[in-house]
């Protein structure tokens, strides 16, 4: 028997992209995002959509995990819809934003929609190659670029900004024990 497809929703799909790499090598994986992805061949486990409007279009299937990935803060309007039928369709349902001072609200809400919804937040995203990304905010992100092109990092302010570095590999990782429950 196969196993149920996983959803992930990622606006963006810098998490999403790699997530379902990883996830696809054992599981069917439906990834939304507005990125193109270099699907080869070979992966035939990933099924890519594109997120081309404000409600994204997905498959009606019975999922095993529905992931939304909030990379920036981003118009969360499809998010009420996605929770009932990750409710309807008895299917895990994981949110993952960046910190920030909204995301709480946003938390709280998706926690009085679906209590046993299960909500993860990460910190600045960086990664061993820079991410160069229209709409990417990383406050790391800045300083690795400042540092490689003009070999100094300007802080803004007095340099006092909370920031908490990430790898991205590390958030994978970290929602894969998540959606397994490890």
């Amino acid at each position: 028997m196969k196993a149920a497809p996983i959803l992930i929703i990622d606006k963006i799909g810098l998490i999403g992209e790699l997530l379902s790499f990883k996830l696809s090598k054992e599981f069917p994986v439906v990834l939304v995002s507005k990125r193109n992805l270099d699907l080869d061949r070979e992966n035939q486990n990933i099924v890519h959509i594109q997120f081309s409007r404000k409600f994204p279009i997905i498959p009606d299937n019975k999922y095993s995990h529905i992931v939304v990935i909030d990379d920036e803060g981003a118009d969360l309007e499809f998010l009420p819809k996605t929770i009932e039928k990750s409710r309807n369709i008895n299917a895990e349902f994981i949110f993952a934003q960046g910190l920030s001072e909204k995301g709480k609200y946003i938390s709280a809400k998706i926690l009085s929609l679906y209590s046993s919804a299960k909500v993860v937040f990460y910190g600045d995203i960086f990664d061993n190659k820079l991410i160069l990304r229209e709409n990417f905010r990383s406050v790391i992100n800045k300083f690795l670029y400042q540092a490689q092109k003009f070999g100094k990092i300007q802080i803004l302010g007095v340099g006092l900004r909370e920031t908490y570095p990430v790898n991205i590999a590390d958030v994978v990782g970290g929602l894969i024990d998540v959606i397994f429950g490890i």
